[in-house]
């Protein structure tokens, strides 16, 4: 599994389930941009763990958006709003109001994780519990979503010790 080297351009990080090379940009511009084989972290100044995490954080925000929107649309229900954290105790969470909240790190975790903790978590719109039918709902939306338990159970502890 995946242990960050200390943050310098050239290291490679996973992002959801790809191997991608870090490169720093003197730029304008605070930001970064994901391609199929790097991660450019753009800003003018020397903040680039500060623009990497924020970056990072926007874009697993935007993944789980589109996801649980689809998923939600697809189970008949909504959700009102979508909250990414840095949790230690849990990956995500579904509030009785309908607010879903994820850790920033499923970023680090293959696709087909954040793909079943959007599952999960937009069940739990429609049954706030681990009954049966719960998890027939999850497996409504997500048919492997096993698998995807499974690596996170063996592997989530260490997407805990990313540290930029």
């Amino acid at each position: 599994m995946f242990t960050p080297p200390p943050l310098q351009e050239g290291i490679i990080l996973p992002i959801l389930g790809f191997e991608r090379q870090v490169v720093f940009r003197r730029d304008i511009r605070r930001n970064i941009t994901i391609t199929d084989q790097q991660i450019i972290v753009s800003t003018p100044g020397q903040d680039f763990a500060k623009v990497l995490e924020a970056g990072l954080k926007d874009h697993i925000r935007q993944l789980f958006q589109d996801l649980c929107q689809d998923l939600a649309d697809r189970l008949g229900t909504h959700f009102n709003k979508i909250t990414i954290r840095d949790t230690r105790s849990r990956w995500g969470s579904c509030s009785s109001k309908g607010n879903l909240s994820f850790s920033w790190r499923l970023i680090f975790a293959p696709h087909a994780v954040v793909k079943y903790l959007a599952a999960h978590e937009v069940s739990h719109l429609k049954h706030m519990n681990h009954s049966r039918v719960f998890w027939k709902t999850v497996a409504s939306l997500d048919p492997d979503y096993q698998k995807a338990r499974q690596w996170l159970r063996h592997n989530g502890q260490r997407l805990l010790g990313v540290r930029f």
